[in-house]
């Protein structure tokens, strides 16, 4: 898999929560939910995950929902959810989602990648999650160069979100603070998937293996001191 998951450490919000970095080798091809059309040969169409974190009346533990390619990532800190009722779990489901199929995009914004729509609920009552009561961090691995992350509440309308480039640009990462929709963008006459195609040339490689190797190592410190859940999520994830 493209990402790893590690043990708890400071990120964005300043709280412990587990992070994404990349793994070792050159990136895979990305997976969309409907390709350009130069790169729709051998296209692996990318499917929804669901992860079920445990809710107790005194709090939740930090935890990770993550599709399957690892092209986007949610980290939740302690305490991310407060107690609800009676449920005792808290389910989150990442759907890709072609972008053309949503609201319309800012003016001077092009798709790219794709939507992810990221879903929180409280179970077994199935009571949709609000705000996050501590904010994580969302991750979205990227074809291209993006200059922005946008949030949607309800699929339509989209507003701008600070974000950070992750990876020699391989990611963006924001705060995640609320369930919904959330797309990278870039300019429209940026030819998307370039990106990725440099890297199957053999182009701008250096770098990233950089990046891997710190990552690399990073983990392999933070692996000393994880809970055997975390643990598992790692060795799952390499």
């Amino acid at each position: 898999m493209y990402v790893v998951v590690v043990a708890a450490t400071l990120t964005f919000t300043g709280r412990r929560v587990l992070p994404l970095f990349e793994g070792i080798g050159p990136p895979p091809a990305y997976q969309w939910v409907h390709p350009p059309p130069e790169l729709a040969n051998g296209n692996v169409t990318p499917k929804p995950s669901t992860t079920d974190i445990a809710a107790t009346a005194a709090t939740t533990k930090a935890a990770a929902a993550f599709t399957a390619d690892g092209q986007c990532v949610v980290n939740f800190s302690v305490g991310a959810f407060s107690p609800h009722d009676r449920d005792i779990t808290v389910r989150a489901t990442i759907t890709p989602l072609d972008p053309a199929a949503l609201g319309p995009l800012p003016p001077g914004s092009a798709a790219d990648g794709n939507a992810y729509r990221i879903e929180l609920t409280y179970q077994p009552s199935n009571t949709p999650v609000g705000a996050l009561a501590v904010a994580g961090d969302v991750f979205l691995t990227i074809p291209h160069d993006a200059t922005d992350l946008l949030y949607s509440a309800d699929g339509r309308t989209w507003t701008t979100v600070p974000h950070t480039g992750v990876s020699s640009g391989s990611a963006v990462g924001a705060t995640f603070s609320r369930p919904g929709w959330y797309l990278a963008v870039a300019p429209p006459t940026a030819p998307l998937g370039a990106s990725q195609e440099r890297v199957r040339r053999g182009g701008n490689r250096r770098p990233r293996r950089r990046a891997r190797r710190g990552a690399r190592r990073h983990a392999v410190r933070s692996a000393e001191h994880q809970t055997p859940d975390q643990a598992t999520a790692f060795a799952m994830t390499r």
